[in-house]
């Protein structure tokens, strides 16, 4: 087995069979065919490469062959060729075959076979349709014609083959998978959803077995009910999900990334449509953790619980874009402490700018993202009790202008309101140079009553 197949979907070489179904279908939804489609193509070569041979599925097809002593002999060594994954030997020997036999099932299946695992999917494909036609009451021969065309790009012809293999009976998993994800390339919405239901359903049957298809299922329900803007199927799955963390509860622990994947379809589904409010996506993700026991695992869903919130509240449209913007700027980081105190008193005084009008914004930010709101509660408090808004803006202005000395350009609040923006020469100070502010009035003392009218002392309010 080539190292380079499981470097392509960022495994070791000892991932057993598990590790690469799942490493494949993640890969193949997050590089999906009509986006990457260079990209899809490694991906499922990989994945053939890794995954052929495992089975002789000649066996099951019951492969016609001349009846000929030596014709015996060439299906027997074209057996140990691809038991072996020896592709080149398989394709000349099969070619060699059927220059002296013809075309016999038997020789053509190994060549197809060979062909694919070679890379040559051209002559694979016509190899396939030849098989195709000339058996047209074998599943097997619909079901490998539409995965080749999915391979190879023809995703229009993929949609016929893989309805005539579904007609036809093939109802396995990856099939279903690989049908559902050429139907979300073609927009063939609830075609797609009809195939990953029906997947769900048999996987449900056997959860220890199949529960990474049966979440891959889940993702898939969740994606495509959204861009078909089907409520009925999103609320349905979304219902059925919630159910399915109960009863899948003895194999969570193992299936972490799967998981993760579900609930972010629901969250970045957000976008597109009426989805589950913010709490009720976090109270999924506490159904999930409820189960949960390793610290490490634990860990990662708090801070998974922490990225909805700030993902929640970016796409959140009863919010403008200044609102998002007033909590990152509140919110404390590492960055230099003066830049980051002067995007502060920015957004300070532009919310002045904007009080109260967008007071209802921030009751939502109350109510829905109380982490972020306790980064501007206390300011939010000192708007309300404030009885003059002059002379608050007044005193955020007086440490504002300081910093907007070194600010290259205009600053932001001046931009917004350029009103706001004192003429030159009337902010003073005691020298040319970076030199102190120089008071026009009487300094507040520290006990003395705030001017802002709170009716606090100066020390515990404006002069915090």
């Amino acid at each position: 087995m080539a190292k380079k197949d499981y470097e392509v979907l960022g495994l070791s070489e000892d991932a057993d069979e598990k590790a690469v179904k799942r490493a494949y279908f993640r890969l193949v939804r997050q590089f999906s065919p009509e986006k990457d489609p260079e990209r899809f193509q490694e991906i499922r070569e990989a994945y053939e490469n890794i995954t052929s041979g495992k089975e002789d599925e000649s066996k099951e097809l019951m492969l016609e062959a001349p009846d000929d002593p030596y014709a015996r002999k060439i299906i027997g060594w074209l057996q140990d060729a691809m038991r072996v994954q020896d592709a080149k030997r398989m394709v000349k020997m099969a070619e060699e075959a059927i220059s002296v036999y013809g075309e016999a099932e038997g020789f053509l299946f190994y060549l197809y076979r060979g062909q694919n695992w070679c890379g040559n999917l051209g002559k694979a494909i016509k190899t396939m349709e030849k098989l195709a036609k000339r058996f047209p009451d074998k599943a097997y021969y619909k079901k490998e014609l539409a995965i080749s065309y999915f391979d190879r790009g023809y995703y229009n012809k993929a949609m016929t083959a893989f309805r005539d293999a579904y007609n036809a009976g093939v109802r396995d998993n990856e099939f279903l998978s690989t049908y559902s994800i050429n139907c979300q390339s073609r927009g063939e919405f609830r075609e797609g959803i009809n195939c990953l239901w029906e997947l769900l359903d048999q996987t449900e049957k056997n959860l220890k077995e199949y529960m990474y298809d049966a979440l891959n299922a889940f993702t898939g329900l969740i994606m495509m009910s959204s861009a078909a803007k089907s409520s009925t199927d999103y609320e349905k799955v979304i219902r059925h999900f919630e159910s399915f963390i109960e009863e899948s509860s003895l194999y969570l622990e193992e299936y972490q990334e799967e998981l993760i994947n579900v609930v972010g379809a629901i969250l970045v589904s957000r976008k597109y449509q009426d989805a589950p409010d913010l709490k009720k996506i976090l109270k999924i993700i506490e159904k999930i953790r409820r189960h949960l026991s390793d610290k490490e695992t634990l860990k990662i869903w708090d801070e998974f619980a922490s990225y909805v919130h700030l993902f929640g509240m970016e796409t959140d449209n009863r919010l403008s874009d200044f609102t998002k913007e007033m909590c990152r700027a509140m919110e404390p980081d590492d960055e230099d402490p003066e830049f980051r105190r002067f995007m502060q008193l920015d957004v300070k005084l532009r919310l002045l700018e904007k009080w109260p009008d967008i007071r209802k914004e921030f009751d939502v930010v109350r109510e829905e993202y109380p982490d972020s709101y306790k980064f501007v509660k206390d300011y939010m408090e000192l708007l309300n009790n404030t009885a003059d808004i002059n002379r608050l803006r007044e005193k955020l202005l007086k440490d504002y202008n300081r910093y907007a000395v070194y600010y290259e350009g205009i600053p932001p609040y001046y931009e917004e309101y350029p009103q706001r923006q004192p003429k030159t020469g009337e902010i003073q100070w005691d020298s040319d140079e970076n030199g102190a502010y120089r008071r026009t009035n009487k300094k507040i003392g520290r006990n003395d009553p705030c001017p802002c009218g709170s009716g606090k002392k100066y020390k515990n309010c404006c002069g915090k």
